[in-house]
């Protein structure tokens, strides 16, 4: 079995069978001969500081089997890297300066398995400053990064754009960000904003102006096929999700329905689906606490109902990061008391009803901020970050790839599709899921066309 850190080991000289220079046994009853276990749950595996300076506004994800894309700041960075699917290599590919100035909060999806799309406020050389939507080509292999487009689509830019983005169609995103919408509305709002994207041409299709005030924090994700769901935070910081519908050409953006989930606070949301109508929401709360709650969302987006809370953290819990491990596990990296890294795992059923925390492992006890985490395979993450590398020692203050494994949840792991990427010509589509998968039970088998409905 996997060690949880509460068992014991005791160490006891059999009779007669350990003995001094002078011919003394060891007695049979000893003291000071136990050890506690260590947590075997997580692990870190390995860490990479890529950069001594830069690292912040983290978002990472995967490309294909063994290639990740990082995206980072202060400047505007992008980064390739190879890891291994045990997570023990992480070697640096190519980088890519993209931005000579300062980049706010950013985020980057997969268009097709060579094309992706970044969304972020700052500046560029040569588009200037603002709200920027830019494409670029990567290299399967990783070797090469290449700017193709660059849209500014708002010339108002600050700190705290806050934005986030989902797909809509194969062509089509949403951001939900925070500004100006310069030189239209010349008012600081929450916007959402639909885009056609096509290579390097970028074009700006709706919007709505969903908060005629201050906005925080944006998770945006995709509840049905033409539903999405926004965590985010007012001006008074309190935790809020609203829904909206978005028909495939992204020609219209619909309000729903709104749920004030929390009336103190509700600050660095992280949102994730569970099942159907069930989602996973980790945030700040009351004295910077750290919360999970679920929630029901009608596919429509019609309805949005809280279901359970749990307050994990009574210290202190920000910068979240949530991931769904398996069907009904989950792992949270977030930053805790004192600024310390953690890890927590927790079991939650199909429809939301409680919230179990499992395990939690202190994996950086000097500095962590700004995560951002993806899934390798089924036991195996990703985590980007700004912070120190203790696990071979050392405590150099910089930006990190690190590695993390959770073996208790390797059995328990059921095959789950975790991103869909069509070709640019659509001629074919890539299928990527959470482990390693078979079309036998015996764990052999390459899947064919013929293994999908």
């Amino acid at each position: 079995g996997i060690a949880n850190g509460s068992e014991t080991i005791t160490v006891t000289p059999a009779a007669n069978s350990v003995y001094d220079n002078y011919g003394n046994a060891a007695g049979t009853s000893q003291s000071n001969n136990t050890a506690t276990l260590k947590d075997g749950r997580i692990l870190v595996i390995n860490g990479l500081r890529h950069h001594n300076s830069q690292g912040y506004e983290n978002r990472i994800m995967r490309m294909n089997k063994d290639r990740y894309l990082l995206a980072y700041r202060d400047y505007g960075y992008l980064q390739t890297f190879t890891i291994s699917d045990d997570g023990a290599t992480i070697t640096e590919v190519a980088n890519l300066y993209h931005a000579t100035s300062t980049v706010y909060q950013q985020d980057l999806l997969q268009i097709n398995s060579d094309t992706y799309i970044l969304a972020y406020g700052g500046y560029d050389a040569q588009t200037g400053h603002g709200q920027h939507i830019k494409t670029f080509k990567v290299k399967p292999d990783g070797s090469s990064i290449i700017e193709i487009g660059d849209l500014v689509h708002d010339t108002y830019y600050s700190v705290n754009n806050q934005v986030s983005m989902v797909r809509v169609d194969h062509d089509t995103y949403a951001i939900a960000y925070y500004g100006y919408n310069q030189p239209t509305d010349n008012a600081l709002a929450g916007y959402i904003k639909t885009f056609t994207v096509s290579g390097g041409t970028i074009t700006e299709v709706a919007k709505l102006k969903h908060e005629a005030t201050t906005v925080y924090d944006n998770s945006f994700i995709q509840v049905d096929e033409n539903t999405f769901a926004l965590a985010w935070s007012d001006a008074s910081q309190d935790g809020l999700i609203t829904t909206f519908t978005i028909p495939a050409d992204g020609s219209t953006i619909t309000e729903v329905a709104t749920l004030e989930h929390d009336t103190d606070y509700g600050r660095y949301p992280s949102f994730e689906q569970l099942d159907s109508d069930t989602y996973v929401l980790a945030y700040t709360g009351v004295n910077y606490d750290g919360f999970i709650k679920t929630f029901t969302i009608a596919a429509d987006g019609a309805t949005i109902t809280q279901v359970a809370s749990l307050e994990h953290d009574e210290i202190y819990g920000e910068y979240n990061s949530l991931v769904r491990s398996n069907n009904n596990s989950f792992l949270l990296a977030y930053e805790g008391e004192d600024s310390d890294g953690y890890l927590k795992t927790f079991t939650i059923p199909d429809d939301g009803s409680s919230i179990t925390q499992v395990s939690s492992y202190e994996h950086d006890p000097n500095y962590v901020l700004e995560n951002h985490m993806v899934q390798i395979d089924h036991d195996s993450y990703v985590l980007a970050m700004y912070g120190t590398h203790t696990h071979t020692g050392t405590s150099s203050t910089g930006a990190y790839v690190r590695t993390i494994d959770t073996p208790a949840l390797a059995t328990t792991t059921v095959p789950r599709i975790s991103s869909v990427a069509l070709a640019a010509d659509n001629s074919t589509v890539a299928v990527k899921f959470n482990e390693a998968v078979y079309n036998t039970n015996g764990g052999s088998g390459a899947l064919q066309a013929s293994d999908f409905a």
